[in-house]
């Protein structure tokens, strides 16, 4: 029998190991307002959660580290913004059962604040200027809660649908309409209703494709929803479901991004990592395929905004100029630093 000394020096060990793998490459400076921000997290807890802030030319601005872990999961999908505001899940740390929560982090000073929902497994997130929605999925009950960003009592919808758990679920607003989508062999699209706690089934979507439909956007009234086949435009009222006409390509849909009246589609590999990937410019008042722009680079996420591409790659940042005739300048590039126990979940323009 090992001696319970040694034991104990092992487990010190190994935990000192973790810690100095996981604060090795961390920087303490002065947070500025950068440009461009980045996610690093970790499950776990001597590694904490990171924002690497970016200035415009991807160089270096500061970091600020926040106490939560699992950050943005590993899903790439973009935090969202409200109101000088990001919004992001975190999955507690690898070794805490309770509970998952919705982080609101500041981008004028960086302070961070949680919004504690009790539940072990938020799949999805979506905020109006009212309400943080939170939606989870235990032993085949949905769960729909939504908690005033000003404090007050919380509110729930539960409903009773022959969903396994691990089935996908995902939570969309239109403005103030709340919709919520079950994902199996196709998407049911759901309306939730607070006052009368009820839900209403409003449409099927049947073509999806392989790629989890947690893109969207929010366009005159109406959920701009992306799949591997299509990107539709769906009213939250109606159901009634329109498909964005675009040329097709060699790679399937993989994400979505609105600058204004301005769609960008991207053409990816879901599971490879290649340099195959296109972007096409979209005008969603005049209904036409303004641009197509070939990246080569592979794809996990990417913003635009004023004709600035922003792509991440895993833990590589890319900068591009948007030009006429489908060309692109690369304007920079970053190697976000991070140890093995640590990945880059998401990253966000900075409201400014």
């Amino acid at each position: 029998m090992i001696n319970r000394k040694i034991k104990t020096g092992i487990c010190i060990f190994l935990i000192a190991c973790v810690f100095s793998a996981c604060s090795g490459d961390a920087k303490k400076e002065n947070v500025g307002k950068p440009d461009y921000a980045v996610i690093r997290t970790s499950k776990y807890k001597e590694c904490k959660t990171q924002i690497v802030l970016l200035d415009e030319n991807l160089k270096y601005a500061g970091e600020k580290e926040i106490d939560y872990g699992n950050v943005g999961g590993c899903g790439f999908n973009i935090p969202t913004d409200m109101n000088g505001k990001t919004y992001e899940i975190s999955q507690a740390y690898g070794d805490e059962m309770f509970p998952s929560k919705i982080i609101e982090i500041d981008d004028n000073d960086w302070s961070c604040k949680s919004y504690d929902f009790d539940r072990t497994n938020i799949t999805d997130l979506a905020v109006t200027n009212k309400y943080v929605y939170a939606i989870s999925n235990l032993n085949g009950v949905i769960y729909i809660e939504k908690c005033p960003i000003n404090g007050g009592k919380k509110d729930i919808v539960t409903m009773k649908e022959e969903a396994e758990d691990g089935t996908g679920i995902y939570i969309y607003n239109v403005g103030d309409t709340l919709l919520y989508g079950i994902l199996e062999s196709s998407l049911s699209l759901y309306k939730c209703d607070f006052e009368g706690k009820k839900t209403e089934l409003l449409t099927k979507i049947k073509d999806i494709g392989e790629m989890i439909p947690i893109f969207s956007e929010e366009y005159n009234g109406k959920l701009v929803l992306a799949t591997s086949k299509n990107v539709l435009l769906i009213s939250p009222d109606t159901g009634n479901t329109e498909t964005i006409n675009i040329p097709e390509g060699e790679n399937d849909i993989k994400s979505i991004y609105k600058d204004g009246d301005i769609l960008y589609i991207s053409r990816a590999e879901f599971y490879e990592q290649n340099d195959n990937t296109e972007i096409i410019k979209y005008d969603l008042k005049s209904k036409k395929v303004m641009d197509t722009y070939k990246v080569k680079t592979s794809l996990m996420q990417f913003e635009v905004k004023n004709n600035k591409l922003v792509v991440i790659t895993g833990d590589t940042i890319l900068k591009y100029s948007l030009k006429d005739n489908g060309q692109v300048a690369k304007e920079g590039e970053y190697q976000v630093k991070s140890s093995k126990y640590q990945y880059i979940s998401a990253g966000f323009f900075v409201d400014k």
